[in-house]
């Protein structure tokens, strides 16, 4: 059951921090690492620059997404395709959910009236109650649809459901 939006997106962000934290600290790992590599020059520049920009983009998607979750504005409702929403959120999602259980995101929804701060908590909080919960590899399912955006989480974790829009 959802708090209010503020509260539930507050509890989310200090939940998920840890684990945004790990995926910054993995990627600056690396950017820090073949940065080490470039300066050394040699044949194996062009690659590691390659994994260095990689990272580098990565990186940037996951504070962009965490960041859009603070920012978002609570209790306006906007008429648009759920997909941008889930779109922003998905380095966040995948590193809560780490590499054990993948997100799925399947289907097309025309634009529906949605508060983007409430569902961008509700995705988050079933990211982090289904975390490392099911099989490894049983996905994290979300299938977007006229009805809005359809969460079927991993086996036995918890019931499938519509995530709240409104």
């Amino acid at each position: 059951m959802m708090d209010d939006p503020q509260q539930a997106r507050l509890r989310a962000l200090r939940h998920a921090a840890p684990a945004a934290q790990h995926a910054a600290n993995n990627a600056l790992m690396v950017v820090g690492a073949n940065l080490d590599l470039l300066a050394r020059g040699g044949e194996a520049a062009a690659r590691q620059a390659g994994r260095a920009r990689s990272a580098v983009d990565g990186l940037e998607a996951l504070l962009r997404a965490f960041l859009g979750l603070m920012r978002a504005n609570d209790g306006t409702l906007e008429t648009l395709s759920p997909a941008p929403t889930i779109d922003a959120m998905r380095p966040l999602l995948a590193a809560v959910l780490g590499s054990r259980t993948p997100l799925i995101v399947e289907g097309a929804a025309p634009p529906l009236p949605h508060d983007r701060a409430r569902v961008q908590a509700a995705l988050l909080d079933l990211a982090l109650a289904v975390a490392g919960q099911g099989a490894p590899g049983d996905p994290l399912r979300l299938t977007l649809g006229a009805e809005g955006i359809h969460a079927t989480p991993p086996a036995g974790t918890r019931p499938a459901g519509l995530i709240p829009m409104r």
